[in-house]
């Protein structure tokens, strides 16, 4: 996301009717149209902002990746501390985002991998990159290191992912990611 885009009130409206409408039309299905009807703007208002749907797709998912990522940074502890500490707080901020933002949260956690889109997949694994470095400050915090934090990463991505498109009450979303915590106990965390 540009820094004009991200200032822009027109690029914000459209962005979050991209993401509403994300909910019943599919990210291939989505046209310019669509959008901005969704935001109330006419089509031309749309091309003036965004030369395809998928750089405002783009906008709005790389919005939501630095929302979500600022928070989680903020919940780490400045201390090395083991790693099942830093994945409870990791997901303790996630999941209260997620509920404070759920249209952004289904942008980012659903909307990737349903839309099969290399682009949009390049943008998550980005995004998983930048929630795995949280784990390497300021010191590894396991003994398996960064291979241990992606896969504890990827696979909170992935459950909230699937509760957010199946539609699970946040309680039970909560649940389905705390039961996790097991994998993040290495053996210097026992």
């Amino acid at each position: 996301m540009t820094p004009s885009t991200a200032a822009c009130s027109g690029c914000a409206r459209l962005r979050s009717a991209l993401r509403a409408v994300l909910v019943e039309i599919g990210w291939r299905d989505i046209t310019a149209a669509t959008v901005a009807a969704a935001a109330g703007l006419e089509v031309s208002t749309f091309t003036r902002h965004y030369r395809t749907v998928a750089d405002c797709g783009f906008d709005a998912f790389d919005e939501a990746a630095r929302e979500c990522g600022v928070v989680c940074a903020r919940s780490m502890p400045s201390a090395a501390q083991d790693c099942g500490e830093h994945f409870l707080r990791l997901t303790e901020a996630v999941l209260c985002w997620t509920v404070g933002r759920p249209g952004m949260a289904r942008m980012l956690f659903v909307v990737p991998a349903q839309s099969g889109d290399s682009a949009l997949l390049k943008r998550h694994s980005k995004f998983k990159q930048s929630l795995v470095a949280l784990f390497d400050r300021p010191d590894p915090n396991s003994p398996a290191g960064r291979t241990h934090a992606e896969f504890l990463v990827g696979l909170c991505c992935q459950v909230i992912g699937r509760g957010l498109e199946s539609g699970v009450k946040f309680t039970e979303l909560r649940r389905s990611v705390l039961d996790l915590a097991p994998f993040a106990v290495t053996a210097s965390g026992r």
